[in-house]
């Protein structure tokens, strides 16, 4: 039976999937706006799944959907981005954008898989995917205003390729106080891009750093106190 957590998730898929023929017709920063709405849906089942309801089909969906939004559409925008303004002569380039998003695709299955059957309930072992695809979503999206490089992509794919990968343990985010102020930045970018509000970019960065230092939280933050 699908309840209604798994309506989210059903939402969730079909905007990554969106997302991805999107960037098929060259609207890139549609596609990455696309993933982001996709993280709100994310987190909406999350909640709804341990408030109110959840069915024997919600892990596995849940699964299936970060698979595509977070890990396929990701990686297949960012191959995309490297077709579109590389020349016929820079082949080495857009093969090297393939390889390490191939590899992030990869980890993220494999991440997924692992957290599956050996998931704990207040850590994360490795980066979650869906924090992986947010963080490439906003990469990405903030490349025009930092000259497009794709070095630094591919630094930032075998980045996030490992971490996901990794027994490094991560805070689940509960506190009200970090993932609202998250969520509320999210929408903003939504809601300006579509107005047509260019201001949206600066708030990209601002959630991109605040993304960078949850990647270095284990460092910096002791377990339990997020």
């Amino acid at each position: 039976m699908i309840t209604l957590p798994d309506l989210f998730t059903i939402v969730n898929v079909l905007l990554g999937f969106t997302a991805i023929l999107m960037a098929t017709q060259g609207n890139f920063m549609g596609a990455q706006i696309l993933i982001l709405i996709a993280v709100i849906t994310d987190g909406v089942d999350g909640i709804l799944a341990r408030k109110i309801e959840h069915g024997t089909l919600g892990p596995d969906l849940d699964s299936f959907a970060d698979l595509i939004s977070f890990g396929v559409a990701p990686a297949s925008v960012a191959i995309m981005v490297a077709y579109s303004v590389s020349s016929p002569y820079q082949v080495h380039t857009i093969n090297l954008v393939s390889a390490f998003s191939s590899a992030y695709l990869v980890s993220g299955m494999l991440r997924l898989s692992r957290y599956n059957v050996t998931s704990r309930p207040e850590r994360f072992d490795g980066v979650p995917i869906t924090a992986g695809g947010l963080c490439l979503a906003t990469f990405i999206m903030i490349q025009p205003f930092m000259h497009l490089n794709f070095g630094l992509i591919c630094v930032f794919f075998c980045v996030l390729s490992i971490l996901m990968v990794s027994r490094i343990s991560y805070p689940k985010i509960k506190s009200p106080k970090i993932s609202a102020p998250i969520g509320i930045l999210i929408l903003l970018i939504v809601a300006l891009y579509y107005l047509g509000i260019e201001f949206y970019i600066y708030i990209a960065i601002v959630l991109f750093v605040l993304l960078i230092l949850y990647l270095f939280s284990p460092l910096i933050v002791k377990e339990g106190s997020l």
